[in-house]
């Protein structure tokens, strides 16, 4: 039985298979297994899987037909045999020591997070979980990042960059739901977060994450919208599931704030006049439970960078909010791009 099941959905990545396999093939650890499952890729994907299969007798390949990335993760894990499970996007790629990782946990950890790289062209960016080496969260804090996904580690909420004990996630029968069509990791996370009874967070930097601008959460689609409607009505479930009273409508009102702001970022990025992402913002603004969380979230709910939009929101100043949004936005681009060349400079 392998130490470590590795699963890799796979659709129409030709051009970076290979760097991620071979980052995969080439772990220090070698008690791995790799599983592929290819999610109708009509490029050359499934041929390039095959051919590692042949290769390798620890790389095993699944073919279905096109059903979403939750559906190829699901069916990874149905057939994993390794004590932890982990997964890997098609074009991204770890570092050869990401596998010792699963040497290292306890019996009583279900999932060991560790830290990422944000690998734009020529630049990458570190994001690490925490300042220590080693850090344990316990119940309180596990149960912040319930309240809000926007907690310093939810911030990043990929299942990449995580270890998962493979006999949790059964027991538990922890999935990810394929009827969500954006933001399944974050329903997965909430699920797993919940019923873990450890997690520790690594201060390693492990997974490189590709930024691809032509993938589908850079990308501006008009059925954003309803796609993220669909998402806060499983968050809703979850809420519903476990937390009750003044907790469940705080849970429901901060997640609803966090996507006004996902809302507001995409139209940002959208190829359309300002005037119209502003008469979509309103539009969004009259939907009850939008106008219902900005206007009855306790305000120290709120994080203190939001704290001005909420107040020009309340007060229905949707433009001049939108336009404060996208000015930070580009400053904030601004900041990082003068950072990382100073980085490249000092390093020539």
């Amino acid at each position: 039985m392998p130490k470590l099941s590795v699963i890799v959905p796979v659709f129409n990545t030709e051009q970076y298979l290979d760097t991620c396999v071979k980052s995969l093939l080439n772990q220090n650890q070698k008690d791995i297994e790799i599983i592929l499952v290819n999610d109708g890729s009509t490029d050359n994907s499934p041929s390039i899987c095959d051919s590692y299969h042949r290769a390798d007798s620890r790389v095993y390949v699944i073919h279905q037909k096109n059903s979403g990335v939750s559906a190829a993760r699901n069916a990874g894990i149905d057939v994993a045999k390794g004590d932890w499970i982990t997964f890997v996007d098609s074009d991204d790629w770890v570092d050869p020591t990401m596998a010792n990782v699963s040497q290292s946990c306890s019996d009583d950890i279900d999932i060991h997070a560790f830290g990422f790289y944000k690998e734009y062209v020529n630049k990458s960016v570190p994001y690490r979980l925490c300042t220590d080496d080693i850090t344990f969260l316990p119940c309180d804090v596990k149960k912040n990042y319930l309240h809000n996904s926007a907690l310093r580690f939810g911030v990043y909420s990929l299942s990449c960059g995580k270890i998962y004990r493979r006999t949790f996630l059964l027991e538990k029968d922890i999935r990810f739901p394929p009827e969500v069509p954006i933001g399944e990791d974050q329903i997965f996370l909430l699920y797993a977060f919940y019923h873990a009874n450890k997690v520790r967070l690594d201060n390693e930097l492990f997974y490189h994450y590709r930024m691809v601008a032509s993938s589908a959460v850079n990308k501006w689609n008009p059925a954003r919208p309803q796609q993220f409607a669909i998402q806060l009505q499983k968050y809703d479930e979850f809420v519903d599931m476990y937390f009750t009273g003044t907790e469940n409508v705080h849970m429901k009102s901060t997640k609803r704030i966090n996507m006004l702001m996902d809302l507001a970022h995409h139209y940002h990025d959208a190829d359309m006049p300002i005037r119209d992402k502003v008469k979509q913002m309103r539009k969004h603004m009259h939907e009850e439970e939008y106008k219902t969380a900005v206007n009855t979230t306790p305000i120290d709910l709120i994080p203190r960078k939001r704290r001005l939009q909420i107040q020009l929101l309340r007060r229905s100043h949707v433009c001049i909010w939108f336009c404060l949004f996208s000015f930070t936005i580009w400053l904030k681009s601004c900041v990082i791009k003068t950072r990382l060349d100073a980085v490249s400079i000092a390093q020539k």
